[in-house]
């Protein structure tokens, strides 16, 4: 990485942490981009020069904060859980955050990814991929899932799983109980990816 991508990377990193450090005190409805550029001291221009928008900024820090609490349930017990365990920690965990955030912001999420289906490969699910990852390998180890799952279709299912979970964040909560639809993902997933004995 050349000196001018290193610059770069660093200031995405520090906008995207300094709108955490913001919403300690402000929620995500409140969250303004001239905020953000006063306290990150960088210009306008500089904030739309990584991102094309507030909605994709703001897709892109649910994202990486989804996938932080996800890594943070899932590394401590990922050597004690089964891979099956592991992927129901991994979608209660999901949803539980998603219940906790505010619907107009999910809406916002949904927006964006559908508009912009490259965000799901960048920041947005880079830590949650991570974590299927090391789950799908965790079974592989252990005979319960696959051996000829590819890092493509853990790649597919993050990007067709995050926009499915959060449309229904959006639309359907009320009409389809949250551990129904957990359970039944669990389920869909499962038969998808484990060794059939």
């Amino acid at each position: 990485m050349n000196l001018r991508a290193k610059q770069a990377q660093q200031t995405y990193e520090h906008i995207l942490v300094t709108a955490e450090q913001l919403l300690k005190q402000s929620s995500y409805e409140e969250l303004s981009v001239d905020q953000i550029c006063e306290c990150a001291n960088i210009s306008k221009g500089g904030f739309y020069h990584h991102f094309s928008s507030k909605d994709e900024f703001i897709s892109l820090l649910i994202g990486r904060q989804m996938g932080n609490l996800i890594a943070e349930r899932i590394e401590p017990c990922l050597k004690e859980k089964s891979a099956f365990e592991l992927l129901e920690i991994y979608l209660n965990t999901t949803i539980e955050y998603l219940e906790k955030s505010p619907r107009s912001m999910l809406i916002r999420c949904w927006l964006a990814l559908s508009e912009h289906p490259e965000i799901t490969n960048s920041e947005f699910a880079k830590e949650s991929f991570h974590v299927f990852h090391e789950i799908v390998e965790k079974g592989k180890a252990e005979g319960s899932i696959r051996s000829d799952l590819t890092n493509e279709f853990c790649q597919a299912y993050m990007n067709g799983a995050m926009t499915g979970i959060i449309l229904y964040g959006t639309a359907f909560q009320e009409s389809y109980p949250i551990k129904t639809f957990t359970m039944d993902s669990l389920k869909l997933l499962w038969e998808t990816i484990s060794q059939k004995k």
